[in-house]
């Protein structure tokens, strides 16, 4: 038993040292490390059990070291399956308060407000955010093209968004009242 126990552990620390340089940056990653994770501690529990054992012969050890691996196993677990449901339901980043983006995307002196604002991870390390800039007067495209350039560049600095798909609206368009559509649509 403690033979076989320490041949699991040095095979997992090495699989534990080899994944954990990028266990954050990637959540397949992380479960990969994880599962790691809980073997390493699994043979670190069969080591200790056969050592307790063999010294006290008390052999409840085994399963109390069992139950301590499990709630720290469980604890991990749960917060990678957050992490997910996150991914997969399309969530904010729980690091990034939408309020601060939408505060720096107008803080650009030609973005009178924003509007629309979404905000979303598509995959480990991939934040996505679609949204509406509101400028005064009616923009030319390549005035509109140097405000989203400036945006985006922000939205890189500052929040690492590199995937960014933002509409220019004129204030001007956004003032017609719902009510004239015939400005819109001509009879």
């Amino acid at each position: 038993m403690f033979a076989i126990g320490l041949a699991g552990l040095a095979a997992n620390l090495t699989i534990v040292s080899l994944l954990g340089r990028s266990a954050q940056r990637n959540i397949n990653i992380r479960g990969a490390f994880l599962h790691a994770y809980g073997d390493t501690l699994g043979s670190v529990g069969v080591v200790a059990g056969a050592v307790l054992i063999a010294v006290t012969r008390f052999v409840l050890v085994d399963t109390l070291i069992a139950l301590f691996i499990v709630v720290l196993i469980g604890a991990s677990t749960v917060r990678l399956l957050r992490d997910s449901a996150r991914i997969i339901l399309e969530g904010t980043p729980a690091d990034l308060r939408p309020e601060e983006v939408a505060e720096a995307i107008r803080s650009i002196p030609a973005v009178r407000g924003v509007h629309d604002l979404h905000v979303w991870t598509v995959t480990s390390g991939l934040v996505v955010l679609t949204g509406h800039l509101s400028v005064a007067g009616n923009a030319t495209v390549q005035e509109a093209a140097r405000i989203v350039e400036a945006v985006q560049q922000r939205l890189r600095d500052r929040f690492q968004i590199t995937h960014s798909t933002l509409q220019v609206d004129s204030l001007q368009d956004e003032m017609i009242a719902p009510a004239d559509v015939t400005r819109m649509n001509p009879p």
